[in-house]
């Protein structure tokens, strides 16, 4: 899953809004350290775990190392919508 269009999305309708770009979450996930992987990889394992009598019936966590938090993250973000931020602000349903 990309969250890219769902922050671009987001960004946008906070912006029409008039609003800052709040991170929608708590503050301490706000500053967790976060794993993530390229889709390159992600492919590459998938098609391997589906071909590989290795793989069956295990569990696999695919990441190439980069490491990030939001918080220091978001605030570029922000500044390519031109926009505010503000503290994080935890979105439950």
């Amino acid at each position: 899953m990309n969250l890219g269009m769902s922050i671009a999305v987001y960004a946008t309708i906070s912006k029409e809004l008039g609003l800052p770009l709040r991170f929608p979450g708590s503050d301490k996930a706000y500053k967790a350290l976060y794993q993530v992987t390229s889709a390159e990889i992600l492919a590459k394992a998938t098609v391997w775990a589906g071909q590989s009598d290795a793989a069956k019936d295990e569990i696999f966590n695919i990441t190439n190392g980069d490491y990030f938090r939001w918080q220091y993250l978001w605030p570029r973000i922000a500044e390519m919508f031109e926009m505010d931020i503000a503290d994080p602000a935890p979105i439950y349903p």
